[in-house]
């Protein structure tokens, strides 16, 4: 069983591959209970109980934020602003074809 498994809960390709990009950034971190890790400076700390959607990996010292959750929400925000740009992005490109054909339109009636 994976050393990051715990009550029964398996460790998803996803997790994984988070697990890796942390390590990359944080260092090796204590798993430290949230006081503990608070005391001793830690930015993070490994719960007990995995969150309200079932992750099992650290959290935030400072909120108690499962670290998967927030990035899931923050690849989520990304994207919609994103696709808000695309959206006025194509909103401007209708404007400006249809700015051009009243152009042409204007120019057949003259002649």
């Amino acid at each position: 069983m994976n050393k990051h498994a715990n009550k029964g809960h398996t460790v998803s390709q996803e997790i994984r591959s988070h697990l890796v990009m942390f390590t990359a950034k944080y260092g090796d971190l204590k798993k430290l209970d949230r006081l503990a890790a608070q005391r001793s400076g830690q930015s993070h700390y490994w719960p007990e109980d995995p969150c309200m959607h079932g992750h099992m990996f650290w959290r935030t010292v400072g909120g108690g934020r499962c670290v998967m959750c927030e990035r899931r929400y923050n690849q989520q925000a990304r994207n919609k602003r994103l696709r808000a740009k695309d959206e006025s992005r194509m909103l401007d490109i209708d404007a400006l074809l249809e700015e051009r054909r009243l152009q042409r339109e204007l120019k057949e009636m003259e002649l």
